[in-house]
C-alpha cells in the first residue's frame, strides 16, 4: 500500500485520523477436531503476511478530536487459527512500514498522536484437544515477526492531549499460540509455540516537535518481542506435559534527532527508545489417575528472550521536560523474564 499526498487534512471528529494506511495479512483457517483410539485432530491454514505500508506527506494535517491521529500507518500479519485435536500453523509476519513527513502536523485531542506507526507479527494460533485411548494434544503455532520502520519527519509536530505522543514507532511480534491439552489413557501434550521477534525500528528526526500532554513522548520508538505460549494441561494413566514456549527476541532500535523537542506533561520524555525481549511461556501441567502404576512427567517452561541493541543520537538541538518523571532521553534495552 502507498500513500503520497501533498493536500492540507483537517478533521474535527473521534477517531477521525488525517491520513490512514493499514495492510493487514489474512487469519489463518480453523483445523477439524479428532477422536478415536488414537486422536490426533486436523492442522491449521497458514496466515498470511502484512503487506508494506508506504506514507509520504507533504501537506499540512491538523485534528481536533480523541483518537484522531495525524498519520497512521500499520502492517499487521494475520493470526493463526486455531487447531482442532492436531496442530496449529504459523502465523503471519508484519510488513515493512515507512513514513516520510514533511509537513506540519498537529492534534489536539487524546491519544492522539502526530505520527503512529506500527508493524504487529500475527498471534499464533492455539492447538485444540485431543481424546482417545492414546491422544497426542496439537502444538501451537509461531506467532509472526514484526517488521521493518523507518520513520523519517522534517516537518513541525505538535500535540495537545493526554497519551498523545508526536512520534511513536513500534514493531511487536506476535505472542505464541497455546498449545492442546490431551485426554485419555497414555497422553502426550501439545506443545506452547514460540513468539515472534520484534523488528528493526529506524525514526530520522529534524524538525520541531513540542507535547503538552502527559504520557506524552515527543519521540518514542520501541521493538517487542511476543511473549511466549504456554502448554496446556495433560491428564491420564501414563502423561507427558507439554513444554511451553520461548520468548520473542527485541529488535534493534535506533533514534537519530537533530530537531528541538520540548515537553510539558509528567511521564512525558524528550525521546525514548526501547528494546524489549518477550517472556517465555509456562509448561503443562498434569492430572493423573489414581492407579499406583499412573506416571506423570511436567512439560519444561521456556526461557525468556533478549532484548535488542538500542542507539540515540541526538545533535546540538535543545531537548527540554518540564513535568515530573520525564527524562530528556530514556533508553532502555530489557531481556523477558522465563516462564
Amino acid at each position: 500500500m502507498t500513500v503520497h499526498t501533498a493536500s492540507t487534512i483537517e478533521t474535527l471528529g473521534y477517531r477521525s485520523t488525517a491520513i490512514y494506511a493499514r495492510s493487514s495479512g489474512g487469519a489463518g483457517g480453523n483445523g477439524g477436531d479428532g477422536g478415536s483410539l488414537v486422536g490426533n485432530g486436523g492442522a491449521t491454514l497458514g496466515s498470511g503476511p502484512g503487506g508494506t505500508v508506504l506514507v509520504e506527506n507533504l501537506g499540512a494535517l491538523s485534528t481536533a478530536g480523541s483518537y484522531a491521529h495525524g498519520i497512521y500507518a500499520l502492517s499487521s500479519g494475520g493470526g493463526g487459527g486455531e487447531g482442532g485435536s492436531g496442530g496449529a500453523n504459523s502465523s503471519g509476519d508484519g510488513g515493512p512500514v515507512n513514513v516520510d513527513n514533511r509537513a506540519p502536523v498537529t492534534t489536539a485531542g487524546l491519544a492522539s498522536y502526530a505520527i503512529f506507526a506500527q508493524s504487529i507479527g500475527g498471534g499464533g494460533g492455539s492447538a485444540g484437544d485431543a481424546g482417545g485411548l492414546a491422544a497426542i494434544g496439537g502444538s501451537a503455532s509461531a506467532g509472526g515477526n514484526g517488521g521493518h520502520i523507518v520513520l523519517t519527519n522534517q516537518g513541525t509536530l505538535q500535540t495537545g492531549g493526554f497519551d498523545a505522543s508526536a512520534i511513536l514507532a513500534q514493531s511487536i511480534g506476535g505472542g505464541g499460540g497455546e498449545g492442546g491439552g490431551s485426554g485419555g489413557l497414555i497422553i502426550i501434550g501439545g506443545s506452547g509455540s514460540s513468539s515472534g521477534n520484534g523488528g528493526r525500528v529506524e525514526l530520522t528526526n529534524t524538525g520541531s516537535i513540542a507535547t503538552a500532554g502527559a504520557l506524552s513522548d515527543a519521540i518514542f520508538g520501541q521493538s517487542v518481542g511476543g511473549g511466549g505460549g504456554r502448554a496446556r494441561n495433560s491428564g491420564g494413566m501414563i502423561a507427558f506435559g507439554g513444554s511451553g514456549g520461548g520468548g520473542g527476541h527485541g529488535g534493534p532500535v535506533e533514534v537519530t534527532n537533530y530537531g528541538s523537542l520540548a515537553t510539558t506533561g509528567f511521564y512525558a520524555c524528550a525521546i525514548s527508545a526501547e528494546s524489549i525481549g518477550g517472556g517465555g511461556g509456562r509448561g503443562g501441567g498434569l492430572v493423573t489417575a489414581g492407579a499406583e502404576m499412573s506416571l506423570a512427567i511436567g512439560g519444561n517452561a521456556a526461557e525468556g528472550a533478549d532484548g535488542g541493541t538500542v542507539w540515540v543520537t541526538s545533535g546540538v538541538a535543545s531537548l527540554s521536560t518540564a513535568g515530573d518523571l520525564s527524562s530528556g532521553i530514556y533508553a532502555h534495552s530489557i531481556g523477558g523474564g522465563g516462564g
